[in-house]
């Protein structure tokens, strides 16, 4: 093997192996504990909010819910490859009855507002779980129900 060819081949590793696998999340990512994800699919944005209000959208009418938001979006790791909405439905479904949720919006129509309430740790759990571009990607919102609690802090006043 020539000085070049062997050149050539060490650039392609060095690059290979600086750019990140298909398969890494975005940092400091996670599934939902109970939730999991579709296989095959990697978290690439998430939303993490400690205390905030997010309305539910039910039959009839709408529903606020405040405590810990968390919006998980997921893209497949192939494109050439996705899941179809029904199957990414259909599963969540199934995972929610698993974790013996009520189910209070129910569109398979649309595979879209599927939204179900569980209990974790003593409280209230709402999960809306939105199938997009037919599979191309979901998104999880979860709301862990949680009472508000203030951020004042307060500090010795600074010595003269």
């Amino acid at each position: 093997m020539s000085l070049r060819t062997l050149a050539a081949v060490a650039c392609v590793l060095a690059l290979a192996a600086a750019r990140p696998s298909a398969a890494e999340d975005e940092p400091g990512a996670h599934d939902f504990p109970g939730l999991g994800r579709i296989k095959g699919y990697e978290i690439n944005a998430v939303e993490d909010k400690r205390f905030d209000r997010f309305i539910l959208h039910l039959p009839g009418h709408d529903m606020p819910v405040e405590g810990h938001v968390m919006r998980l979006k997921y893209v497949p790791e192939d494109t050439t490859a996705s899941t179809s909405a029904a199957e990414i439905y259909r599963t969540y479904k199934f995972q929610l009855g698993a974790l013996k949720a009520d189910v209070l919006n129910d569109n398979e129509a649309d595979y879209d507002g599927l939204i179900g309430r569980f209990t974790r740790n003593g409280g209230n759990v709402f999960v809306d779980v939105n199938v997009i571009d037919n599979g191309g990607l979901y998104d999880l919102i979860v709301i862990e129900e949680k009472p508000f609690r203030p951020l004042v802090q307060h500090t010795a006043p600074a010595k003269p």
